[in-house]
Formats: C-alpha cells, structure tokens, sequence
C-alpha cells in the first residue's frame, strides 16, 4: 500500500502554492483600487465641466461687455471654484470667453478649462 503514503501536498508545497495566491490576490486589489480611484476623478471631471458648460452657457447669454471677471463656488463637484472671464480678442469685434473649474482630488488641484470666442455686441 505504497499509494497512501505517497498521495496528498507536502508542506512545502501547499506553502509555496498559497504564497503564489497571495500574490495575485495582491495584485488584482491593487488594480481594483487603481480603477476605482480612476472612476472617481473621472467623475468629478465630468461633473467640473457640466459646470463648466453652465457658467459658459451664462455668459454667453448675459449682457456682459468685454473686458469682465466673474468667480464663484459650486457644488459639483463638491469644493469646486469657478473663475469666467471676458477679453478682447486678436480680431477686432471678437471677444474671447474662459471659463475654468478647479477642484481637489486625492490631495492635488485638478481644473478644466472652456474657451469659445463671440461676436461682441453692437458689432
């Protein structure tokens, strides 16, 4: 009866495999992490430039005469800062509008930034 001593794992083995395990179930929770880190900022840059649109939606339609500034806060994403702004552009008649949303993700300032140019009126 020689099989029944020889069947079954060594230690060794049965260490050596669960080592190996270990690792990989290591590996997959990183990038689990990773990814849903990364939906996270993604997220919030969609949600910064909804804002973004909004606030450009605004001044293209208010009665606001280049060169002007206008700042202020907004709850998406929560924390954000928007900064818009009118100039003069390099062709006469034209006006350049900015607007720009910064908000804070894992310890770093994140932004986005809209231009677009328009007629300036009475032209």
């Amino acid at each position: 009866m020689r099989g029944d001593i020889d069947s079954g794992f060594t230690l060794l083995e049965v260490l050596l495999a669960s080592g190996i395990l270990a690792v990989g179930l290591a590996a997959i929770l990183t990038l689990y992490s990773s990814s849903l880190n990364g939906l996270s900022l993604a997220g919030k840059y969609e949600e910064a430039h909804f804002t973004a649109e909004s606030v450009m939606a605004r001044m293209l339609f208010a009665d606001k005469t280049a060169p002007f500034s206008l700042s202020g806060k907004s709850g998406q994403p929560p924390g954000a800062v928007w900064e818009a702004r009118g100039e003069a552009g390099d062709i006469s008649g034209v006006n350049v509008l900015t607007v720009s949303v910064r908000f804070k993700h894992a310890g770093k300032m994140r932004s986005v930034d809209l231009e677009t140019s328009q007629i300036a009126q009475g032209q």
